[in-house]
C-alpha cells in the first residue's frame, strides 16, 4: 500500500544520514511518529514529518510534485529520443536483430605525441559510461593512428575476454582517410 511504500521509501532514501529537519508527504506514510522518532535519532535533532500540509507548505509540496512531473517527462523524452536514435542505428549498420551493445573508439594525440584512445559504450537505454575507457598507447610511432587504433583493439578485445564481459555487437572506430 501506499504507507508501507512511503514508509519503506523514507527510511531508505534516508538510510543513515538524514539532512532534512522537516519532510513533507502528499500521503501519511505507515508509522509515521516511529519513523520520525528514527530518523530524529539518526539526526540528533527533532525531524518533523507532515503528511497532507496545508498553506506555504502545500504550495512547496505541489511545486515538488510539478518539478517531478517535469523532470520524468524529460526523463521519458530523452529515453524516447535515444531509442529513435538506437532504431536508427540498428537500420543504418544493416543489424537484422537490434545489437545489445556498441562501443566506440577515436584515438587522440597532441601534435603525434601523447597517444591516447577513448572507447565509449552505448546500449539500448543509452550511454555506459561505468564502461567508458580510455588507454595509453605505447611504442607507437608519433601520428600512427593505425597502430594506436590496433593496439587499444587488442588491448579492449584482451580485457572483454578476461572479464568475461561478452562481445559487443560492434565496434565503431572513428577515423578518416589515411
Amino acid at each position: 500500500s501506499i504507507d508501507e511504500f512511503l514508509y519503506a521509501f523514507i527510511g531508505l532514501f534516508y538510510d543513515d544520514q538524514i539532512t532534512a529537519d522537516a519532510i513533507l508527504c502528499n500521503a501519511e506514510p505507515k508509522n509515521k511518529s516511529e519513523l520520525a522518532d528514527i530518523l530524529s535519532t539518526i539526526k540528533g535533532k527533532k525531524v518533523f514529518i507532515t503528511a497532507k500540509p496545508k498553506g506555504n507548505k502545500l504550495k512547496l509540496l505541489k511545486q515538488a510534485e510539478e518539478n517531478m512531473r517535469n523532470a520524468l517527462i524529460i526523463k521519458a523524452n530523452k529515453y524516447q529520443t535515444w531509442q529513435n536514435k538506437w532504431a536508427l542505428w540498428q537500420k543504418e549498420l544493416g543489424f537484422k536483430d537490434e545489437p545489445k551493445r556498441i562501443e566506440c573508439f577515436d584515438i587522440s594525440h597532441q601534435m603525434g605525441e601523447h597517444t591516447r584512445a577513448s572507447c565509449v559504450v552505448f546500449d539500448d537505454q543509452g550511454a555506459v559510461k561505468k564502461m567508458y575507457r580510455q588507454y595509453i598507447m605505447e611504442n607507437i610511432t608519433a601520428a600512427d593512428d593505425y597502430a594506436a587504433m590496433r593496439q587499444v583493439i587488442e588491448k579492449r578485445l584482451a580485457s572483454i575476454k578476461k572479464r568475461k564481459l561478452g562481445f559487443p555487437d560492434a565496434f565503431v572506430i572513428d577515423g578518416g582517410k589515411g
